[in-house]
C-alpha cells in the first residue's frame, strides 16, 4: 500500500463484526432480527420496482430506485451476517448472493452511486469473485478515491487481497501516467502564450502558482498526491480557457442596417445575426467567414436564436412572423404567423421541445418544436403606454422557467418581467418597477439559472433618447440599468448602474461573467460580487445584443452595422515574437531616416556622417570623397 499516500483508522466491515450489525444490549432475539431485516428487505424491493416503473417520468425516480435496490442488497447482506453467525452457511451465501444481484441492479438504474458499486465489489469478495470484485471496486474508487482507505481496512475483502493490490497498482500507475501527461501540456500555458492586459497578467500568475502547487504534489509519487495534482493542473486550465473577453478578434461588416440580435450555436459551430436589414447573417465561428445569409423576412429582424442541439435557427420579425430554419442547409422549414404585431424575441427552451415568441401583441406564444405547432399563448397585465408588449423572453437553462420583459414608456407602475413555471406554463412571478417610462430591453439567465438579469431604461434619460431617436437616429435606450434577480424567490440581488446605459445582456457559459452591452461599448462584470472588470470600446453606436460561445468568444452587434467578436487577451509567443521582431526592424528603419535626415541638413556624408567638403557641397553631392562610387 505504498502508494496511496494516506493512511485509514476506518472501521472493519467484516461479516463477524459490521458495526452496523452489533446488536444493543435490548434483548433482541435472532428470529426478531432476521423478521425485521425481512420487512426492511420486501419494503426495499417494493419501493425499487415502483421506482423503476416512474423512471421515465419523474427525474428522480432513477436515483430513488437505485437506493431503494442498494438498501435491500446490504439488508440482505446483514441477513447473511445472521446465518453465517447462526452457522447455517448456505442460507448465509444465499443471502449474499441476493445481495450481489440486487447491488448490481443499483449500479445499472443509477450508475451515478458510487456506494452501490463498492458493496457489490464487496459481496463479489465474499463469494471469491476476485476479477468481479475488482471491476466493482475500481468503478467506486474512480467515482471516490476515498474507497481506496475503505477497502483497505474492510476484512470482507480479505480472500480477494491479490485483487486489490493489483487495482491499486494499477490505478496508481494510470493516475501517474495522466499527471506526467498533463504537466507537459500544462506548462505550454506559459511557455506558448504571452498575458498583455493586467486581467490576463492577473490570470497568468494564478496558472504558475497552480502549475508550482501540482509540481509539489506530484513530487511526492502517490496516488493520492497525483490525483491532488492532476486537479490543479485542470483548474490551471481552466482558468485559461475563462480569461474574460477583452481583445477585439474580428469585426464582421456584412449587414447593411442596424444589427438587432446575434447568437452562437450551442455546438459552437456558427454565429447567427438579425439586422434590420431584413436578413440574417450565418458566420462559421471557425475563422468567421460568413457562410449563409437568410432573407425570408420582409422587414426588420428582431431576434436570433438556436435549439439546443444546433439543429435549427429561429428568427423573429417586424413583419409578424417567426421563421425556422434547418442549420445543415439553412433551408426555411417553416413559418409561424400567429402574432398580429412584430415580433420583438425568439428562444428555444434547453429541452428542445419548445419554441416561444415575444411580441408587441403583449402575447408569448409557445410552439411545440416536434411539427412547429402553436401550444400555448401566454397574456397578462403587462404595462401599457405608448409603446407596450413583449420585449424580451428567456428558458432558463435548468428548463423550469420562462421570464418575458415588457415595455411601455408612460405608466406609473407595471408588471416588467413576468416569470412562468415551463410545467404547465403558469405564472409564478412579477417582477415590478416602480418608476414611470420604464422598458425592460433584455432578460437572460445565469448558466446555473440562479440568476435573471433584466435591463430596465428608467424615465428621465428614456425621453431625451427617444426624442434624439427621431431626429438624429441615435438610439433608445441610453439611461438604463442591469437589476440582477435569485430564482429561488425572484428576489432583487443587485442593480449595476453606471454613466453609460446598457442594452443588452448575457451570461457566459461558464458562469463567471456576465456582458452588458450599451453605448459604443460593453462592459464584462465578475458574477461573484458583480463587479465591474473590463469595458470593451470598439462600437461606434448602440450595442444591441451581446452573447457568448461556448469556448468563450464574446460577440456584440450594434446600430453601427458591425459585430464585433470579442476573445481573451493573449497571443501565441510565437506570434508575439514575430511581432517584437517586426517593431524592432521598424524602429531601425525608424532611426536610419532621422539619421539620413539628419546628415542631409547638416551636409554630412550619409555613410560615415564625416562633414562634406566645400567642393562636395557645391556639386551637391552626399556621400565623402572616400565613400563615394
Amino acid at each position: 500500500m505504498e502508494h496511496w499516500g494516506k493512511s485509514s483508522n476506518a472501521p472493519s466491515l467484516h461479516l463477524s463484526n459490521a458495526p452496523f450489525l452489533q446488536r444493543s444490549s435490548a434483548q433482541v432475539t435472532s428470529n426478531q432480527y432476521l423478521t425485521y431485516h425481512n420487512l426492511c428487505y420486501s419494503a426495499l424491493r417494493l419501493a425499487a420496482r415502483y421506482a423503476n416503473s416512474e423512471i421515465q417520468h419523474l427525474p428522480d425516480a432513477a436515483k430513488f430506485c437505485g437506493e431503494a435496490f442498494l438498501h435491500a442488497a446490504i439488508s440482505c447482506y446483514a441477513q447473511a451476517n445472521e446465518k453465517w453467525l447462526a452457522g447455517d452457511a448456505d442460507s448465509a451465501r444465499h443471502f449474499t448472493e441476493q445481495a450481489l444481484e440486487l447491488s448490481q441492479n443499483a449500479t445499472k438504474v443509477y450508475p451515478q452511486l458510487a456506494e452501490a458499486f463498492y458493496n457489490h465489489a464487496k459481496f463479489a469478495a465474499l463469494l471469491n469473485d476476485g476479477e468481479t470484485a475488482q471491476n466493482s471496486l475500481k468503478t467506486a474508487i474512480l467515482a471516490d478515491r476515498n474507497y481506496c482507505l475503505k477497502v483497505d481496512a474492510d476484512k470482507d475483502f480479505d480472500d480477494v487481497r491479490g485483487y486489490v493490490r493489483n487495482l491499486f497498482e494499477s490505478l496508481y500507475q494510470q493516475a501517474k501516467d495522466e499527471t506526467t501527461k498533463a504537466f507537459e501540456s500544462k506548462k505550454q500555458l506559459l511557455d506558448d502564450w504571452v498575458y498583455q492586459s493586467s486581467i490576463a497578467k492577473q490570470g497568468e500568475a494564478k496558472i504558475r502558482e497552480l502549475l508550482g502547487q501540482a509540481e509539489s504534489f506530484y513530487r511526492k509519487d502517490t496516488y493520492f498526491d497525483y490525483l491532488d495534482a492532476l486537479s490543479l493542473l485542470k483548474e490551471a486550465q481552466d482558468t485559461f480557457d475563462h480569461l474574460p473577453p477583452e481583445a477585439q478578434i474580428a469585426t464582421l461588416t456584412g449587414h447593411s442596417g442596424i444589427v438587432n440580435s446575434v447568437v452562437f450555436s450551442p455546438d459552437g459551430r456558427f454565429l447567427a445575426s438579425g439586422s434590420e436589414d431584413k436578413t440574417v447573417k450565418v458566420y462559421r465561428v471557425d475563422g468567421f467567414e460568413e457562410i449563409a445569409t437568410l432573407t425570408g423576412h420582409s422587414k426588420k429582424v428582431n431576434s436570433v436564436a438556436f435549439s439546443p442541439d444546433s439543429r435549427f435557427l429561429a428568427s423573429g420579425s417586424e413583419d409578424k412572423t417567426v421563421k425556422v430554419y434547418r442549420v445543415d442547409n439553412f433551408e426555411e422549414i417553416a413559418t409561424l404567423t400567429g402574432h398580429s404585431e412584430k415580433v420583438n424575441s425568439v428562444a428555444f427552451s434547453p429541452d428542445g421541445r419548445y419554441l416561444a415568441s415575444g411580441s408587441k401583441d403583449k402575447t408569448v406564444k409557445v410552439y411545440q418544436v416536434d411539427g412547429f405547432g402553436e401550444i400555448t399563448t401566454l397574456t397578462g397585465d403587462f404595462v401599457t403606454g405608448l409603446s407596450s408588449g413583449v420585449r424580451s423572453i428567456a428558458f432558463s437553462p435548468d428548463g423550469r422557467y420562462l421570464a418575458s420583459g415588457s415595455e411601455g414608456f408612460v405608466v406609473e407602475r407595471g408588471d416588467m418581467v413576468k416569470v412562468y413555471q415551463v410545467d404547465g406554463f403558469k405564472e409564478i412571478a412579477n417582477l415590478t418597477w416602480r418608476y414611470s417610462g420604464s422598458l425592460m430591453v433584455a432578460v437572460a439567465f445565469s448558466p446555473d439559472s440562479r440568476y435573471l438579469a433584466g435591463v430596465i431604461c428608467d424615465e428621465a434619460k428614456l425621453a431625451a433618447s427617444v426624442y434624439r431617436y427621431k431626429t438624429n437616429n441615435e438610439g433608445d435606450i441610453e439611461g438604463s440599468m442591469v437589476k440582477v434577480y435569485r430564482t429561488a424567490r425572484f428576489e432583487e440581488t443587485v442593480t449595476l448602474t453606471g454613466s453609460e446605459s446598457v442594452g443588452s445582456v448575457a451570461f457566459s457559459p461558464n458562469g463567471r461573467y456576465l456582458a452588458g452591452g450599451g453605448w459604443k461599448t460593453v462592459k464584462v462584470y465578475q458574477v461573484d460580487g458583480f463587479k465591474e472588470i473590463a469595458t470593451l470600446p470598439g462600437h461606434s453606436w448602440i450595442v444591441y445584443s451581446v452573447a457568448f460561445s461556448p469556448s468563450g468568444y464574446l460577440a456584440s452587434g450594434s446600430s453601427d452595422r458591425t459585430v464585433i467578436i470579442w476573445g481573451k487577451d493573449v497571443i501565441s509567443r510565437k506570434e508575439f515574437e514575430q511581432q517584437e521582431r517586426e517593431a524592432e526592424e521598424a524602429e531601425r528603419r525608424r532611426k536610419e531616416r532621422e539619421l539620413r535626415d539628419y546628415r542631409l541638413k547638416n551636409k554630412l556624408c550619409l555613410e560615415c556622417g564625416e562633414k562634406l567638403s566645400f567642393g562636395d557641397k557645391l556639386s551637391g553631392a552626399q556621400y565623402c570623397k572616400r565613400h563615394r562610387t
